[in-house]
């Protein structure tokens, strides 16, 4: 282990696993691959968490970073989602949308505090950490923790860096009224087996993917041992930093036994049931699963959540109509990045599809029906004389059409590549709505 940030070196809470009894996970091949340098939405990692999940397995967009991550998805809420698409979240009070901005600031927070660990590592060819900083940050969060004011929370981005691959995966801790702690852990990936599970919607597997428990001391949740080794787990790598070192470890020793119990426990006031990552998006998923679990917390419904995260998906569609617009979004375009604006495109639609059919929303809204236009494209008539949509189900199709034609038609673009957005997907879908096509 590498030297401590104190004169007192500290030592794991517990005793590590043997490693003969965990294996090292290749899920996330990259932890702290960075985003596209170009800056364009559609080549960010937090593009790929959001839309690629289904798909992008075992391809080189797997893999990312936290902290950009979390910057990406607060920029599109703060300068797109909890500004211009104010009106269309219909399920929100005014009271209601500033909570929102304040756990997009809470995830802020989290990157920030992520963007220190990079001060931390050793430099590349190097061994030693930045011992200095190290304790800077231990003890700023130690201090944090110790001033929390009961339903005050911290979210601490999390993980572990193996030989051959890491995982990322994320916290909250909560101080709760009788002046004890509460901790979350957000995992969409490897180690979620220590998550509760269930099969009900087979062939789905569904897991608590926020998982949280209760009546943890402040001797044990400010003890700088046990911080030092979660930390340490992430910016060193090695072959012992594996899931069991937060599961069999860390955890218990803040609960001062084995967790399951306390998991029990505190069954309810864990996260929804959640579908977990198929790809190696962990980077991104642990931050949606985060961003669910805070809205349960402050008493949202899981409508209210399912329908801001429509709108969450919508608003990357706004920041990809934004940069097509630009020279850098025509400049050197190419056939990847239609496809993975198409499949933006038809993630959003099916997303607003599976909202319009939950139980509730349809009350909320009345069916509305809309002129609109004939368009030639490459090829295809479509000729809507009477084109349905629910106004407060978000079933946009002049929304998502809008999109698709702006893309398609851009003179600049279409004189470089022969863009189609209507692939054979994003048609079956548009054919399951349409009344006309």
């Amino acid at each position: 282990m590498d030297g401590p940030p104190s004169t007192t070196t500290p030592t794991p809470p517990l005793a590590p696993p043997n490693d003969d009894a965990v294996s090292i996970s290749t899920n996330c091949k990259d932890m702290h691959r960075s985003d596209s340098k170009t800056g364009l939405v559609w080549r960010s990692g937090a593009f790929a968490g959001q839309f690629g999940d289904n798909f992008i397995q075992d391809t080189d967009l797997e893999g990312g970073q936290v902290a950009p991550s979390i910057e990406y998805l607060a920029s599109i809420c703060k300068n797109i989602l909890l500004t211009s698409r104010i009106p269309e979240l219909t399920l929100f009070t005014k009271e209601e949308v500033q909570k929102v901005h304040l756990i997009v600031n809470d995830l802020q927070e989290a990157a920030e505090r992520d963007r220190v660990l990079d001060t931390i590592r050793a430099k590349r060819g190097g061994s030693r950490l930045n011992n200095a900083n190290y304790a800077t940050l231990l003890e700023n969060l130690i201090t944090k923790l110790a001033n929390l004011a009961p339903r005050q929370r911290i979210v601490i981005s999390g993980g572990w860096a193996g030989e051959k691959g890491g995982h990322a995966i994320m916290h909250c801790v909560e101080r709760e009224n009788n002046g004890d702690y509460a901790i979350v852990t957000f995992n969409t990936g490897e180690g979620v087996e220590h998550h509760p599970s269930n099969s009900e919607s087979y062939p789905k597997n569904k897991s608590k993917c926020a998982m949280r428990f209760t009546g943890i001391t402040s001797e044990r949740i400010l003890d700088p041992n046990a911080w030092y080794l979660f930390f340490h787990i992430k910016v060193t790598n090695k072959k012992e930093n594996v899931p069991a070192m937060i599961y069999d470890v860390f955890l218990p020793f803040l609960n001062d036994g084995a967790i399951g119990e306390a998991v029990d426990r505190d069954f309810d006031t864990s996260g929804w049931w959640e579908t977990p990552q198929l790809a190696g998006t962990c980077y991104y998923r642990c931050i949606l699963t985060t961003f669910r679990y805070l809205l349960k917390k402050d008493n949202f419904t899981q409508t209210q959540q399912k329908q801001l995260f429509v709108h969450i998906r919508a608003s990357f569609l706004d920041k990809i109509l934004l940069e097509l617009n630009t020279e850098l979004g025509q400049t050197n375009f190419r056939v990847s990045d239609q496809k993975m604006i198409d499949l933006g495109c038809s993630q959003t639609l099916n997303a607003a599809m599976k909202l319009s059919k939950r139980e509730g929303i349809d009350s909320n809204g009345t069916l509305k029906k809309r002129k609109w236009l004939r368009s030639q494209f490459f090829g295809y008539n479509l000729h809507h004389n009477s084109c349905y949509y629910c106004y407060n189900t978000f079933i946009y199709t002049s929304f998502l059409l809008k999109y698709i034609f702006s893309v398609t038609i851009s003179s600049k673009l279409t004189q470089t590549v022969p863009l189609n957005f209507l692939n054979f997907s994003t048609t079956l879908l548009l054919r399951r709505f349409f009344i006309h096509f």
